[in-house]
């Protein structure tokens, strides 16, 4: 993994807590004011320095407080209603190109009033900032050394009455090519942002979904001899194939999962980006009663 996919994988992992707005707010405003970085100055590392104490303090907030405080979790828990249909707009671009280093990022922002919204808006605007921020750094530091490319496009994959899901991708090039995704999946009914781990009561559900996908990779190089995943593969070791609770996910408009996977997942990587759709009869027994109610009615 190349220097430029390392920072990208490691500031998605950094942003899997879902973190309630009005907090993230407070701190929104204080990023806000800190001086814009410039190519080549030392911004960045205090921006660093700055994040890692907000995220402790985050912390606090959103995993110790909820314990302690009945009055700080019935607030969390008072969030209306969201619209049935949810409007995504793009509020900017980073744009630059010269003979060696290449960007485009649009940056969505989705258009509501409730703390979820706020804080995928901000999680958003964070992301893009640091990757764009990532790239000066190093097309400053390669110079005419290397091509480097990075851009990031956005798509609402689910827009139902009940569920919203925005997906980001991340495509870099240096030297190689590699995509990453950022799903930010929203219940509705209730407001709340929802990770794989919300939504599962039982962890056989991640060996139900391991093993369904282990079938269709099968069944898929059997029909065609040209594709290959990185299961029980005797070159590589053991089952590289691996589900989570931080895994992404996202439910199809008739509420089947879908679990995608990067570029080098769990293939080569001329295999690109892949994903596969598991009946939702499949899962049922391993989540909740109120993401089952949402998927059967």
């Amino acid at each position: 993994m190349n220097r430029k996919d390392k920072y990208i994988r490691e500031k998605l992992n950094e942003t899997k807590e879902e973190i309630p707005a009005s907090v993230k707010n407070k701190i929104e405003k204080t990023l806000n004011s800190l001086p814009e970085q410039k190519r080549g100055d030392s911004t960045f590392v205090v921006f660093r320095k700055f994040a890692i104490a907000c995220l402790c303090f985050l912390f606090v907030a959103i995993i110790l407080l909820p314990n302690i405080s009945v009055t700080y979790a019935e607030t969390l828990e008072k969030i209306p209603v969201l619209k049935e249909v949810i409007k995504v707009v793009t509020i900017r671009n980073y744009f630059y190109d010269d003979e060696y280093h290449e960007m485009n990022i649009e940056v969505p922002k989705v258009e509501g009033d409730s703390e979820s919204i706020d804080f995928i808006n901000a999680d958003v605007e964070e992301l893009t900032k640091y990757i764009a921020d990532k790239f000066y750094e190093e097309a400053n530091d390669l110079k005419d050394e290397a091509h480097t490319a990075v851009s990031i496009n956005y798509e609402v994959v689910v827009d139902t009455k009940e569920w919203f899901t925005l997906k980001l991708q991340i495509n870099t090039m240096t030297g190689s090519g590699n995509t990453f995704f950022k799903y930010y999946n929203l219940n509705k009914l209730n407001g709340n942002i929802v990770s794989l781990n919300d939504i599962v009561i039982d962890d056989e559900f991640y060996n139900v979904v391991k093993e369904e996908i282990k079938s269709q990779m099968k069944k898929q190089m059997e029909d065609n001899p040209d594709l290959k995943y990185w299961i029980d593969d005797s070159v590589f070791g053991d089952d590289l194939l691996s589900i989570d609770a931080k895994h992404n996910y996202y439910f199809s408009s008739n509420y089947d999962l879908v679990i995608p996977f990067e570029k080098y997942e769990a293939a080569p990587g001329y295999m690109g980006t892949y994903e596969f759709i598991l009946d939702k009869n499949l899962i049922k027994d391993y989540i909740s009663d109120e993401i089952n109610e949402i998927l059967f009615g």
